[in-house]
């Protein structure tokens, strides 16, 4: 593997980590809470009809989001592996294929 290839998987399995557990910790501390403390931090400046919504969005997108850049998806959000060798990658298979390069 070349040094950017690493770096990029490094930057990859971070941003995946990151996402998963922030999104996780809303969750564990009630999705609820998480929304009343944004109504209160955005009161006066946007209505809660609109902050709401995205509110109990939040969670969900940085959960599925830091999964599937863990599994390896890409941007487009097209499976890296499908039918073709990955780019880079940090799935556990392209990992091992890229030793061999």
């Amino acid at each position: 593997m070349r040094n950017r290839e690493i770096g990029y998987a490094l930057m990859r399995a971070t941003f995946g980590v990151i996402f998963v557990t922030t999104g996780s910790a809303k969750f564990l501390g009630g999705p609820g809470n998480f929304v009343s403390g944004m109504n209160q931090r955005f009161s006066g400046k946007l209505p809660a009809a609109m902050v709401m919504p995205f509110a109990y969005a939040i969670p969900f997108c940085e959960v599925t989001a830091g999964a599937l850049i863990l599994l390896g998806f890409e941007p487009g959000l097209r499976p890296s592996s499908f039918g073709r060798r990955p780019r880079v990658g940090f799935t556990p298979i392209s990992m091992i294929t890229s030793l061999n390069d």
